[in-house]
């Protein structure tokens, strides 16, 4: 009896995860007027920051490989080959032609993904000092090289903002006009025809619980007050994928282990007119700013490497559609400070947004 529990204590210790003292922000004020993004930028009274504990996941039993997006919302995608990284990420051709690319196809096949777009990116590699001193309420800074680390505790896409995207690519040409997403030419027409399937299927579940889908104007009404259930269609979701361009040092992206319902937002309304193709039409999409309580379990990889590139998912059907937890939508996230790490160079990272569907 004496050596298990002296066997049990040492395990116990050996388990104990390592933390951090982390500094993260978060928006505590009313629901800002549409376009209203100047919490984002740092410019915003109803900013605070709080210093809270965060769990180094590589100090914990779980081995980074058996995290999957499904059972965990977050997925570490080990890729050997990161020398597409030696281009020039500020160049748009260069990313649009050979990182989107490269990286879609290997997500595709790591991921089983029946199709899957990557749009849009970011190089976050600024000093926080460049605008402010670090303690400051200030979120990102964005210059002609790139941006800060945005250090706003949120999830990018709600729900219904990620039901807007997909109802956002509605025409034939959407990605030649765009040329900010990829998905193979061979792709295209069965992502739309998937997309037709999908919309469909959402649409009979709004209107067995008396939502009028045709209702949908300028961000609400339709699919905005639809909560995904009855939802029976094809699986799809929507993510990011975050790859460090070096190994990371300072301001890491952390990410909360809470339960999908275990947190409070305010709904951020954002308008598009695509990028300025106003022959694309216009569309709402919303962030989700999440608010200090309740406390979030918070997680980071500690000294990221390219090879780890991090999935944090926003949306997932199969979440709505089982409803009981056992598979996850969405993560909070957001960079946070790690007091004395200022005199380090800025962190460098690459980020782009994942649409994925599955055929089922």
């Amino acid at each position: 009896m004496a050596t298990e529990t002296i066997t049990a204590a040492h395990e116990a210790v050996q388990h104990k995860p390592k933390l951090v003292d982390g500094i993260f922000t978060y928006y505590d004020g009313p629901r800002p007027h549409v376009d209203d993004t100047s919490m984002l930028w740092g410019n915003n009274k109803y900013l605070i920051t709080k210093t809270e504990p965060v769990a180094d996941l590589r100090s914990l039993p779980k081995p980074l490989s058996e995290y999957n997006h499904n059972d965990d919302g977050i997925q570490i995608l080990h890729k050997s080959d990161v020398s597409v990284l030696e281009g020039d990420l500020y160049d748009h051709d260069y990313v649009q032609n050979h990182y989107r690319q490269d990286l879609g196809k290997f997500v595709k096949e790591k991921l089983g993904l029946r199709y899957c777009i990557l749009w849009g990116h970011l190089v976050r590699d600024v000093p926080r000092e460049v605008h402010t001193k670090v303690g400051d309420k200030q979120v990102a800074y964005p210059t002609a090289s790139g941006t800060t680390a945005f250090h706003l505790a949120h999830v990018d896409f709600s729900p219904a903002g990620s039901r807007a995207f997909l109802r956002s690519a509605g025409t034939p040409d959407y990605f030649e006009i765009l040329n900010n997403s990829y998905i193979p030419n061979e792709d295209r027409a069965g992502f739309f025809a998937l997309r037709e399937k999908i919309i469909a299927a959402e649409e009979a579940a709004m209107r067995k619980v008396s939502i009028d889908p045709e209702a949908e104007k300028d961000g609400q009404g339709g699919h905005w007050d639809w909560d995904g259930s009855g939802y029976e269609g094809p699986r799809y979701g929507v993510a990011t994928l975050w790859q460090p361009l070096d190994e990371v040092k300072r301001d890491p992206v952390a990410f909360s282990l809470s339960p999908d319902r275990d947190f409070k937002y305010i709904g951020l309304h954002r308008k598009y007119h695509q990028l300025g193709h106003e022959s694309m039409g216009e569309f709402y999409f919303e962030n989700m700013l999440v608010r200090p309580d309740p406390p979030q379990s918070w997680a980071y990889i500690s000294n990221q490497t390219p090879e780890e590139i991090l999935l944090i998912k926003f949306y997932d059907t199969e979440a709505v559609k089982k409803g009981d937890g056992s598979a996850k939508s969405m993560r909070v996230h957001g960079a946070f400070h790690l007091p004395g790490t200022e005199h380090l160079p800025p962190r460098r990272s690459i980020e782009t947004k994942l649409f994925f569907m599955y055929e089922n």
